[in-house]
């Protein structure tokens, strides 16, 4: 019982740490970092180029397509969001050790520097550079996360199910 109250603590003072400290700071690259790269990229590159913020953690990019006919469109959200919080929530939850922490905040990171690395790139020279951060948000943070999420659960569950490995 104290383990289950102990890590139910844990989860609610990640809870809190993420909706008050962690989603600002998110905000705070996005307007400080992420915009000046797209201001930049407007004034000195190309001046098509159009954004709106969506919520302070996210934004859309507007870029004209390659026969200059219509805008395409391009979500950017910080990385560290969602995915972070469900991470760390079930490695707290299911009882994962340091190994499991680094693994996840280590991805997070490393991705978000990367993202925050091919914005100017991806407006000024390729649009490449753009889609690495799309595809990375939208699905190998997802994947990276569940995977992690998998090999936490995997040892437990074979134990639980009484599985062992077996040569039929």
């Amino acid at each position: 019982m104290k383990t289950a109250l102990q890590r139910a603590l844990i989860i609610l003072f990640i809870i809190l740490i993420y909706f008050t400290v962690w989603h600002g700071f998110r905000g705070l690259i996005t307007q400080h970092v992420i915009i000046p790269q797209i201001e930049y990229a407007i004034s000195h590159c190309d001046d098509s180029i159009h954004y709106h913020p969506h919520r302070s953690t996210s934004l859309y990019i507007h870029l004209l397509n390659s026969e200059q006919t219509e805008y395409e469109t391009f979500g950017y959200v910080s990385p560290g969001g969602f995915y972070l919080l469900f991470g760390l929530f079930f490695i707290v939850l299911l009882g994962g050790g340091k190994l499991y922490y680094i693994l996840l905040i280590g991805y997070h990171l490393i991705f978000w520097i990367l993202s925050t690395a091919t914005i100017l790139p991806g407006l000024c020279w390729h649009r490449a550079f753009i889609h690495f951060t799309f595809l990375g948000t939208t699905y190998f943070t997802p994947f990276v996360t569940f995977l992690i999420i998998i090999l936490l659960i995997s040892p437990k569950l074979m134990i639980q199910l009484n599985l062992k490995n077996r040569r039929d």
